[in-house]
């Protein structure tokens, strides 16, 4: 079996990852993922808590910058910009980091994904289109999953079925 998958995890590794939230010792509950990727999604795309850095347009008012949900929403978003959220996650995701944010970096890393296949019909991922629609499939029916990435992830798995 190829170790190639996300993080260099096996797909047992990364499905366990996307497993979080079942109930079980020791992990995080739906509740604390929930509000988890709501601080994470309303935090600024520049300067995320997790160090997130990426380039996202500043308003022209010299506003706030915008949320990292608006930038993964957003149909203006460059592919190079998806490109560099779904590094990000990915890099962030290392050893170390509890289950709750994995869950978190695993979740943007997808929506990362996912955003570039339907907003630019792009694959910024060497995955397989099967694989990415599974791992899609399993996200949007997470309960703690944002109801519009949940959108994201459906839009993007029926690109992945084809």
């Amino acid at each position: 079996m190829s170790t190639s998958s996300t993080w260099g995890l096996t797909r047992e590794a990364l499905s366990q990852l996307l497993a979080i939230g079942k109930e079980g010792g020791g992990e995080p509950t739906d509740d604390q993922i929930g509000q988890a990727m709501r601080h994470r999604l309303n935090s600024t795309a520049i300067t995320n808590a997790q160090a997130l850095v990426v380039e996202a347009p500043r308003p022209a008012d010299g506003g706030a910058p915008p949320t990292l949900k608006k930038v993964l929403l957003d149909l203006n978003t460059t592919a190079e910009t998806l490109q560099a959220i779904k590094d990000r996650a990915k890099a962030s995701s290392g050893a170390g980091r509890s289950s709750l944010d994995k869950a978190v970096d695993v979740t943007v890393y997808h929506a990362a994904i996912a955003a570039a296949l339907v907003h630019h019909n792009v694959k910024i991922t060497q995955h397989r289109s099967d694989h990415l629609e599974r791992s899609f499939r399993t996200l949007l029916d997470k309960p703690w999953m944002d109801p519009q990435l949940s959108s994201l992830f459906e839009q993007a798995s029926g690109i992945c079925h084809g």
